[in-house]
């Protein structure tokens, strides 16, 4: 069994500090055909594939957050990596798609990014 804890994300060599939790997510769209051997059955073949990757943390100063603020103003790419301590390890360049900032009163501030793929995913 693979803990929450155990899965990580890097961006451009720097684990995501504070993180409560994350989210990979690797989608495939399909075109639909019509069977050679069964008219009546349609068959679906893949096509292309996006993947994303999310994280959400703990706020533990401003200047944990303000790097991917000025990562979506600069449009700059970046390098992911995500992994756990089994088998997984993926990589790939993305861009971030949103950050968001919330924090009761009271209570801890936090925040969450969302990176958009920006080609293949590789393992590493």
């Amino acid at each position: 069994m693979i803990l929450g804890r155990n899965l990580k994300v890097i961006i451009d060599g720097v684990q995501v500090a504070g993180a409560k939790s994350c989210e990979f997510d690797i989608s495939q769209e399909f075109i639909t055909a019509c069977s050679p051997t069964n008219g009546r059955v349609l068959i679906k073949i893949p096509t292309t594939y996006d993947w994303s990757i999310s994280v959400s943390c703990l706020l533990p100063s401003s200047a944990a957050a303000k790097g991917f603020v000025n990562k979506v103003r600069q449009g700059t790419k970046c390098e992911v990596r995500f992994m756990d301590t089994s088998l997984q390890r993926y990589k790939g360049d993305v861009y971030v798609k949103s950050v968001k900032q919330s924090g009761p009163v009271g209570g801890i501030a936090t925040y969450s990014v969302q990176f958009e793929s920006s080609g293949e995913l590789l393992d590493y």
